[in-house]
């Protein structure tokens, strides 16, 4: 005798959407009612307003542990975006972290250009390759005396620049 016949597979299914489709309809209306001081389950992250004490953690389930390297790169984005959408060409920041499949992990801090339909962007970041830890920064021009970050080009290139005037032979003292 079989219990597994279809009009039983029915009746299963139909009793499990019915649990699954009731459970979601109670944390959406837990959510929702949360505005009318009702208790809610303190698992949830309001869509807007409100304080978050302590850490926020996100987690990525792709990734099993720490001595497992993925099989391909894992991004995470935080985006803080305008009220038209959450694409790309509605940011106007972002916080992104990321892990390689060889192992090397970097969190980068993003702004964009603001203006409709433009995913120009620029960041600085830091990053872990193995044990060698780097940063990264758009590298100024030669001539900028602002405070932007010195990176190793700008350095290099300003070096090079000033060493350029002694080429004659002349000695300089300063």
């Amino acid at each position: 005798m079989s219990y597994l016949t279809t009009r039983n597979l029915t009746r299963i299914m139909d009793y499990l959407r019915t649990k699954f489709v009731a459970k979601e309809s109670v944390l959406a209306n837990s959510a929702i009612n949360d505005s009318d001081g009702m208790n809610i389950s303190k698992s949830y992250l309001k869509s807007g307003g409100g304080t978050i004490t302590g850490s926020l953690t996100i987690k990525n389930t792709d990734i099993v542990d720490k001595a497992t390297k993925p099989l391909e790169p894992q991004y995470r984005e935080i985006g803080f975006c305008t009220n038209d959408g959450t694409d790309i060409v509605n940011r106007y920041a972002a916080i992104s972290s990321s892990v390689s499949d060889s192992g090397a992990t970097g969190v980068v801090l993003r702004v964009y250009k603001f203006a409709n339909n433009d995913e120009s962007s620029g960041s600085i970041g830091i990053f872990n390759d193995n044990g060698e830890v780097y940063t990264s920064a758009p590298t100024p021009a030669v001539t900028d005396d602002s405070n932007k970050i010195a990176t190793t080009a700008y350095v290099n290139l300003a070096i090079s620049k000033a060493l350029e005037q002694f080429a004659d032979g002349d000695s300089k003292t300063y």
